[in-house]
């Protein structure tokens, strides 16, 4: 496994669910914005969702296809969780990123959140300036499951799909990393690795993927 490390020279992270600690506050967010419509869902049905924008997730949970609607559901949902959420990270995530940053390895962040959201939670925990490329919701016409978030930060780091690695939770992203032509890794976060089959390999935390990277 030591060359998986060896032959990546960047790794491109998802946010919610493998850098943030963000997954129950962001259903909680998104409950409370569906209860005002009348709508129900449990956590493991909105996890599987996890990597679409957020007016995807709205559309995706109400089946309305107004534009304007399902943008200022999508607001709604980030007040809200900004409202409840208190900044968290994994515990291993910043001691991860300094090993790799030791390695010599370029980091990006790849996230199916806003711009706006994503970047007060990374100026929180004082992570605005780890990352070398950063593409949110607002960077990319098609979002996740398409591949073009990650093919984007490939473009911004400037480097193939084979020296990238991505670190992922849910299955969207994994559909996105492999449509973009990179391994990936799959944190078992928020879902049971049987949601998680797609990726190249399945971890259960975060201490593994450490383990994983450094052998």
């Amino acid at each position: 496994m030591k060359e998986v490390l060896q032959q990546a020279q960047a790794l491109l992270f998802d946010f919610d669910g493998v850098i943030g600690k963000t997954m129950n506050d962001n259903h909680l967010a998104w409950k409370a914005v569906m209860a005002r419509q009348g709508i129900s869902f449990d956590a493991q049905a909105y996890y599987r969702l996890e990597g679409l924008r957020p007016k995807d997730v709205a559309q995706r949970l109400t089946g309305l296809q107004d534009e304007e609607t399902l943008l200022e559901m999508g607001k709604e949902k980030d007040r809200e969780f900004l409202r409840i959420h208190q900044p968290a990270l994994y515990p291993e995530v910043i001691p991860l990123l300094q090993r790799l940053r030791q390695a010599g390895k370029r980091l990006a962040l790849v996230t199916g959140g806003s711009r706006s959201r994503v970047g007060v939670l990374l100026a929180a925990q004082g992570l605005q300036n780890q990352f070398d490329f950063v593409v949110t919701a607002d960077d990319c016409p098609r979002p996740k499951p398409f591949g073009d978030p990650y093919e984007i930060a490939l473009q911004g780091l400037g480097i193939t799909r084979e020296q990238g690695l991505v670190i992922e939770n849910a299955p969207l992203g994994i559909a996105s990393a492999k449509a973009a032509g990179i391994a990936c890794v799959a944190l078992c976060t928020t879902l049971q690795p049987a949601d998680l089959q797609e990726a190249d390999w399945i971890l259960p935390h975060h201490q593994a993927l450490i383990e994983f990277l450094f052998p």
